[in-house]
């Protein structure tokens, strides 16, 4: 009887091992810290704000389409009615913060947070009221 009292107990633990690993693995690759580089960090703060939008965008139309300057990336945002808000760009340390609006949705404001370890834009939207725009 203890055997297979044992070997139950057993079986359960390694059950939770593999479901707690599993749940660990998940948030590490969630988070993105596997990508995160101090090289990434060194290029990234001395980014421009074009450099910055550029990398926004990239992530808005999710295309890396290898565009040489800022000129030619303002084509594609043209087009997809992206407009930056340029004077309120700012780098803070780690973390650029892009904000922009979409034609198609110009009462909310979005930004583009990007993580200059990771490389990784997350985005966050705050709808403007009739007297902001």
């Amino acid at each position: 009887m203890s055997k297979i009292f044992f070997r139950s107990v057993s079986a359960v633990l390694i059950a939770m091992i593999i479901v707690t690993a599993g749940i660990a693995l998940l948030a590490y690759l969630r988070t993105g810290a596997y990508l995160y580089s101090d090289k990434n960090v060194e290029e990234c703060v001395a980014y421009t704000p074009e450099q910055a939008k550029m990398r926004v965008l990239q992530y808005i139309l999710r295309d890396d389409n290898g565009w040489k300057d800022w000129q030619s990336a303002l084509v594609s945002a043209n087009n997809a009615g992206v407009n930056f808000v340029d004077c309120d760009i700012n780098n803070q340390g780690r973390f650029w913060l892009v904000p922009f609006y979409e034609n198609r949705k110009p009462e909310t404001l979005n930004f583009g947070m990007l993580d200059c370890g990771t490389l990784v834009v997350e985005f966050a939207s705050e709808k403007q009221s009739s007297s902001d725009y």
